[in-house]
């Protein structure tokens, strides 16, 4: 508990300085501050992109250290697959973009209203199909939402590098580093991974991975179904 607590203060006290630098960054790099030639660009944006990497890493600790204390609240709404999606895929496609790589997803028929936590849920798909497309340098990353009776059921499919199958399990454990966070170039702490298990499953959920190395990997997670009314 004593653990849990230091890191969710140092987790705040990093943070507020880190988003000074982050937002400063993003000012000059937007030519706010003046004129700024082409190497000073790449500096920044050098300084911006870890400053993000960083801020990442803080807010995962951070909702570790929530989930360890016992201080996560879920809190259910009624919402649509669609208005999940306007808020998720807005935030991939760019990051897709950057590296040529398509983005595209899928919703089964009859799939409409949905009685879960929203924001918990979105982190989820943001983390999954922002480690998709971090790890695939070539073809795409697809999302698909599909039903079963009971529950609803979120596949992320990429065409990345694969992770070995002794470590599909271990890839939701916090801070272990299998696959692909071990190869060069690629950064990794699993603490998305994590974070976003702890989530689906306080909400009755599973998630799991299948993957073969070098042929790209499927995260799949599930919620289930409850009743809901319509909006």
């Amino acid at each position: 508990r004593h653990k849990s607590q230091f890191l969710a203060n140092m987790s705040h006290e990093l943070r507020t300085p880190l988003n000074s630098i982050i937002g400063y960054t993003k000012l000059m790099l937007d030519g706010l501050e003046g004129d700024i030639n082409e190497e000073q660009r790449d500096d920044l944006q050098t300084v911006y992109n870890n400053g993000q990497h960083l801020l990442e890493l803080i807010n995962g600790l951070l909702d570790l250290s929530k989930i360890e204390a016992g201080k996560v609240v879920l809190s259910y709404e009624t919402f649509t697959i669609s208005d999940l999606l306007a808020e998720v895929i807005p935030t991939i496609k760019p990051l897709a973009g950057e590296k040529g790589l398509a983005l595209s997803h899928s919703v089964a028929p009859n799939i409409d209203f949905l009685y879960a936590d929203k924001a918990k849920t979105k982190q989820v798909l943001i983390n999954l199909l922002g480690n998709a497309v971090k790890f695939t340098d070539e073809g795409g990353v697809r999302l698909n939402v599909a039903e079963s009776d009971s529950e609803f059921v979120f596949s992320v499919i990429d065409t990345g590098i694969g992770i070995e199958e002794e470590d599909l399990e271990a890839i939701f454990d916090s801070f272990k580093q299998v696959g692909p966070a071990q190869i060069a170039g690629y950064e990794g702490t699993g603490l998305g991974l994590a974070v976003s298990k702890q989530f689906i499953e306080m909400q009755g959920g599973r998630i799991w991975a299948e993957s073969e190395r070098g042929k790209g990997s499927t995260l799949t997670f599930t919620l289930p179904k409850k009743r809901v009314s319509s909006l």
